[in-house]
Formats: structure tokens, sequence, C-alpha cells
């Protein structure tokens, strides 16, 4: 789930509004909650991502220094299925469109297109397209392979490993996380089911990064347990997500080295991301 194409460190809390609709045939009947898409469909989604970094170090020339840095960005994905296998996997083109950010830096761009292929349950098959063979990844979100009742609870292990090698800098990525996600229940939405799913997720994430300054070399590593929390609108009979809204945050020590000299401190780091599905023909 974490984001989309990969390195969506992905992240996940409350739907803004809920959908105030009768349930269901009562709240005990199992439903099948399965990515269910046809050839040449066309899905259109908002997605608004907001990310807060705030760094501390101790001790740096007998100061506390601390810095803040946020970015808020408004991202619109068109998905498009380009293959149908008879086992349910889809072959879908996703192509992310940057329309709004918060730095002056990170101009409005195309993103080039990623094709991956996606089994009914979300898994993103290994080694595929974008998907490395060392990630085991879900998009939008992982589904449970058999019919569940209202209260059920299903689980899945995501693993995203990603690097960054520059010139002057490497950075490097790994996570693990765990995710539990629960039926809370279904309402009828004009002549569609929507399921309401809980969602939370907890797991080891440790980084790495190397870069060289006018001060020489600066080294920051450390890890921590990172946690999700977030709620999903599922559409039963569409077979595909209408709503999701997810905060990932964890809190890291860090140890930065600068010209042989090791200063410590720690990095609390909040993502949280809101999905929402375009209306109109798909």
């Amino acid at each position: 789930m974490m984001g989309g194409p990969v390195a969506r460190a992905l992240p996940i809390v409350g739907l803004c509004v809920a959908l105030a609709t009768p349930p269901v045939f009562g709240q005990t009947d199992a439903v099948d909650l399965r990515l269910r898409l046809k050839m040449d469909d066309n899905l259109f989604y908002t997605i608004v991502e907001s990310s807060l970094f705030r760094s501390t170090l101790y001790d740096v020339g007998g100061r506390v220094f601390t810095d803040l840095d946020r970015l808020d960005r408004t991202i619109q994905e068109e998905i498009g299925v380009v293959s149908v296998d008879d086992d349910g996997t889809l072959g879908l083109d996703i192509t992310p469109r940057i329309t709004k950010t918060s730095r002056v830096d990170a101009p409005h761009r195309l993103v080039q297109s990623i094709d991956v292929l996606v089994r009914p349950t979300g898994e993103v098959v290994p080694g595929v397209g974008h998907a490395g063979a060392l990630e085991s990844i879900y998009y939008p979100l992982g589904l449970p392979d058999h019919a569940v009742s209202p209260g059920e609870s299903w689980t899945y292990n995501e693993k995203r490993v990603s690097w960054d090698i520059g010139k002057e800098d490497l950075s490097f990525l790994h996570s693990e996380v765990t995710f539990t996600l629960t039926l809370v229940g279904v309402d009828r939405v004009g002549g569609d089911r929507v399921a309401r799913i809980l969602i939370k997720g907890e797991g080891p994430f440790s980084m790495y990064s190397n870069e060289r300054i006018f001060a020489g070399a600066v080294r920051t590593a450390g890890s921590a347990t990172a946690h999700v929390t977030g709620e999903a609108r599922w559409s039963i009979d569409g077979g595909r997500l209408l709503r999701l809204r997810a905060e990932t945050s964890f809190e890291i020590p860090l140890a930065v080295e600068i010209e042989s000299r090791t200063f410590h401190g720690k990095t609390k780091f909040t993502l949280t991301e809101e999905w929402a599905l375009l209306p109109g023909p798909h």
C-alpha cells in the first residue's frame, strides 16, 4: 500500500466524511473484496500528500540544532487497464502527474508511466515492470483471498527497499510493515455495496545516507518502528478503491558524522495521504 508506485514510503487516519447510508443485508453476510476491473477501464484519482520532517541534533558547537522540512503536494493519477488474465491478474499502466506542490524547486511535471501486473488481492507481481525482486508491495492496498464478514480481519506483509546513488551522495531505505485490515461494515450507496475498512500497520524502518558537502562527508544512519493507521472505502461490486486516508509516522534516532565527529539526535516523520476516485465514466 505505501502509496502507489514504489517508494511511496506509503502511508496512513480516518476518512474525511462518513457515508451516512443504511447497512446492507445484515452485518453478518460475507463479501468478496477483490480488485476487479475490465479491459480498457480508466480510473482517475486525486492524491493529496503532506509530509513533515523534524530533525534535532544535540551538542552541535554547544547548541541544539533543529531543522523543519515540510512538503505538500497534489497528484492526479491515471490508471489504465491494458490486460486481464484468466486468473484476474490485471496489467495496469499508472501515470501520476504532480499538479500542485508547496516547493518552488519541485515544478509541476509529468512522471513517466509505470507498468505493473497486479493480482486480484492487490499484490504487485515482483520483477515485472517497476516492481523489483526485492519488494513485496500491494496496490492500492492488500485484500483478502477469501470472502470476509463484518468484524473479520486479515493481514499481509509489505517490504520495500529503495536507494538513490548520485555523484556526491548515497541514500538507502528499507521498511517491512505488517498490516492488519478489518472489515468494519458494509453500506448501500446507490446501487453499489461499499465496504468500510480499518487499517493498522507496524514494522521496522531503517535508513542510511552519505552526502558530501563543503565541510566533508555527512553520514546519517538510524532505525525505528513505523506506525500506520487509516481507513478506506472499497466498492465491492465495482472492485475498486473509492477513498483512502492514511497516516504513517516514526521517530528515528540519528547519528550524523561530520569530519570524523559524530553528533546524535532524532528525526520525527509524519506522512498523510488521501486518495479520492474522481466521478465519471471509468
